[in-house]
């Protein structure tokens, strides 16, 4: 008990000391989040955090926004989830869920954004809802599941822009293209013919130079076990042409994934601007 009433004096004698307090503290690490000097601000607020009587609402989630700012997205998240579960005002509470579905997708943990934006059952305005569905359809998107995509991406427009929301059902029309180029099909054909998994993923250059460099090694290969011996030929042509021969068929592969994922963002942002012609598009 003596040791207990120790530390708490010579916390209250530290504050004092320092010439803040928690007040002062809380003002300071606003006036460094202001001026974006969020390492620091960040340091402040867990400061007045410790020495607060209980944890703040408002304190958690400006912590998170520090995480954030400093792209340590999980640690922002831990925090956005201590602040929704501090408080009981819906409005703060849908707020930090949204905050807290940002970094989990910019980590790409759509799955656990999803369920947490559909697990939500507090009141609910009609523009946070379009808010929220939108959400929806981004985690949606990410995880390929494009029928969804597209229901959640009409919904976020609400019920009064039919025109828009049938811009945004005509590009969800042919979803196969959604799958092109296919990284599998772009590596199988690399392994039938050296450079065609290239040609298929539309990167002609690098498709050519594996077709030439793969003959150029299989014709030395040739040449060497016919004038000299087939060992000669395994044991000096072999390895590098083995090494081309899959690192093409590996090449064209991400080759296609990198086409798809670009094809993809493309597709996405031509969605952002219909949504953002009607009003700012929530982000």
């Amino acid at each position: 008990m003596q040791k207990i009433l120790f530390l708490l004096i010579w916390i209250s004698f530290s504050i004092t000391i320092s010439g803040q307090s928690p007040n002062d503290l809380y003002l300071f690490a606003q006036s460094q989040y202001n001026n974006k000097n969020y390492e620091i601000a960040l340091k402040e607020y867990q400061r007045y955090l410790y020495f607060s009587s209980k944890p703040e609402p408002e304190v958690l989630k400006a912590i998170a926004d520090c995480y954030s700012n400093l792209e340590n997205y999980e640690k922002a998240a831990d925090y956005y989830e201590k602040a929704f579960f501090s408080t009981s005002s819906d409005s703060f509470r849908l707020d930090v869920l949204f905050k807290k579905s940002e970094c989990k997708i910019k980590t790409k943990e759509f799955g656990i954004a999803l369920i947490d934006l559909l697990s939500y059952s507090d009141s609910i305005d009609n523009e946070s809802l379009n808010k929220l569905n939108f959400y929806c359809a981004m985690c949606y998107f990410g995880m390929d599941n494009f029928l969804m995509a597209e229901d959640y991406f009409v919904k976020s427009l609400g019920p009064d822009h039919p025109t828009k929301a049938l811009q945004i059902q005509q590009i969800f029309e042919n979803r196969k293209s959604f799958y092109s180029p296919n990284p599998m099909t772009a590596y199988i054909l690399s392994g039938f013919v050296p450079g065609l998994g290239q040609f298929y993923s539309g990167d002609i250059k690098n498709g050519v130079n594996s077709m030439l460099l793969t003959t150029f090694l299989a014709g030395v290969g040739i040449r060497i076990a016919v004038y000299q011996t087939v060992t000669d030929a395994v044991f000096t042509i072999l390895p590098w042409f083995q090494r081309y021969y899959m690192g093409g068929m590996v090449r064209a592969e991400a080759i296609a994934i990198d086409k798809r994922g670009r094809r993809r963002s493309a597709t996405f942002n031509e969605i952002i601007e219909i949504i953002a012609s009607v009003k700012e598009a929530p982000r």
